[in-house]
C-alpha cells in the first residue's frame, strides 16, 4: 500500500473514532509518550496505556490499513503490553473487526454509546 493510501485510511479511522483528533494530534501524542505507534507497510495501529486502580490495560485506539497486516502487528503489541504490566487489551471498532479478530482471542465485552451534546460533534460513520 502506498503512503498516501495508508494515510487516507488512517484519516478514515480518525473519523470513525469520532473526529476527536487530527493526524498531527496523534503524532504529538506519540511524541509525548502518551500513545504508541505500530506500523507495517500495509497497516498501522495506535495504542494507549491505561492504569486503573485494579489493573493496567492497553487500548488499541486506532486501527487502519489492511486487515491481515493489522492483525499481524498484534503479537508485538501484546508483548509490549505484557512488559508494561497490562492484564487486558481493549479496542473499539467496526463490527467486522470483531469477527476478524475473534480467532486471536478478541471477544465482545460491551457496547459503546455516544450522545452528542452540541451540533458540531461528529459521531463517525455507523454500520
Amino acid at each position: 500500500m502506498n503512503p498516501s493510501e495508508l494515510r487516507a485510511r488512517f484519516e478514515r479511522s480518525l473519523a470513525w473514532a469520532g473526529s476527536t483528533h487530527t493526524v498531527d494530534d496523534v503524532v504529538s501524542a506519540v511524541r509525548r509518550g502518551e500513545a504508541q505507534f505500530w506500523h507495517s507497510d500495509d497497516a498501522c495501529i495506535v495504542t494507549e496505556l491505561f492504569a486503573y486502580p485494579q489493573l493496567r490495560s492497553i487500548n488499541f485506539w486506532l486501527i487502519s490499513g489492511e486487515l491481515r497486516a493489522a492483525l499481524a502487528l498484534e503479537p508485538q503489541i501484546l508483548e509490549f503490553a505484557a512488559a508494561e504490566g497490562c492484564e487486558v487489551a481493549t479496542a473499539n471498532g467496526r463490527r467486522g473487526w470483531g469477527r476478524a479478530a475473534a480467532p486471536t482471542g478478541w471477544r465482545l465485552h460491551s457496547y459503546n454509546y455516544v450522545k452528542p451534546l452540541t451540533g458540531g460533534f461528529d459521531v463517525g460513520r455507523q454500520e
